[in-house]
């Protein structure tokens, strides 16, 4: 997006938290770029609504409907 800029977290669409630098991508590149290593948001967690449940998390455990 800008050259010699570091990349922003990955952001779910209705995140109010994403900031003016962004752009639509799709689930499967959504994927890959968590899966590259880029940072997931911790207020909307998007690799959480991706099924993505083998990432460390910054805000620690997520707790899910299943348990822990």
């Amino acid at each position: 997006m800008g050259t010699g800029r570091p990349p922003v977290p990955v952001h779910a669409g209705d995140c109010y938290a994403a900031g003016n630098r962004r752009r639509t991508i799709d689930r499967d590149e959504d994927r890959r770029l968590l899966a590259s290593g880029l940072t997931a948001c911790p207020h909307c967690q998007p690799d959480i609504d991706l099924r993505i449940l083998d990432r460390p998390h910054p805000a620690g455990p997520v707790q899910t409907a299943d348990g822990p």
